[in-house]
């Protein structure tokens, strides 16, 4: 399948397989993903009924991606690079179900509210599963455009108090993130604030991002309570 190229392609555009009939509606999903990422594979159990929507707003060279799908899996194969015109980076933000990101021999598995990255030009697997409906939002971001580096610089800090800083992890942008303590009887009330202040992150719309770090600041203020307190964080039953 050949993809469009990124200079081409609408600036907001959406697919909803609900447009098609049943039997066409994997056919449909798989066309769209290509057209609003890059040359990907996907595979389902089932090749008929799909309920799936894409929904893509261009960004230069790459595209901010929303998408809610049933589970499946994704394939980005040696052929899909070969036919892919551009390399790039792709970032998976996790809504709803669980992904578990296959590459280079390494799985990260991201449950809602994490990022992964990785690498269009390596192949890849994204295994979307615990469904029935799940949803991601992506960005797909030239490399040539933003060099990779993470750094987090300290602004400001009250021992104690608050802590201020300013978080990197290009290509996704930079935020800045405000850390207060209050002392609360025989512990301590900590509150976490944070939103984009640079990169392309920052030009997803504000209930987006607000969602989007709402949902990243509450696992991390649950996962630092578990640290603090001397407890074992919950695992899933059958999980390690």
């Amino acid at each position: 399948m050949e993809q469009v190229n990124s200079m081409s392609r609408p600036r907001h555009a959406i697919w909803n397989t609900a447009e098609t009939r049943p039997d066409e509606q994997f056919s449909y999903y798989r066309e769209a993903i290509c057209q609003a990422f890059m040359n990907l594979t996907p595979e389902s159990a089932t090749t008929s009924r799909f309920p799936a929507k894409v929904e893509t707003i261009g960004l230069g060279a790459g595209a901010i991606n929303r998408v809610m799908f049933p589970e499946h899996t994704v394939n980005r194969s040696r052929a899909d690079i070969a036919a892919s015109r551009d390399s790039c980076f792709y970032l998976n933000f996790k809504l709803a179900g669980r992904c578990r990101m296959l590459q280079d021999g390494r799985e990260v598995s991201l449950s809602r509210g994490q990022v992964g990255i990785v690498d269009s030009d390596r192949e890849v697997t994204l295994l979307h599963d615990r469904g029935p409906t799940l949803e991601v939002t992506l960005a797909t971001l030239q490399q040539t455009q933003y060099a990779a580096y993470d750094d987090t610089e300290v602004l400001e800090a009250t021992p104690g108090v608050m802590l201020k800083l300013r978080a990197r992890l290009w290509p996704v942008g930079e935020a800045s993130v405000t850390i207060r303590m209050t002392a609360s009887g025989t512990g301590t009330d900590v509150e976490l604030e944070e939103d984009a202040v640079a990169g392309p992150v920052r030009l997803l719309p504000g209930p987006v991002r607000r969602l989007m770090f709402r949902v990243r600041n509450v696992e991390t203020l649950r996962r630092l309570a578990y640290v603090a307190e001397g407890r074992r964080q919950p695992t899933r039953a059958g999980s390690a």
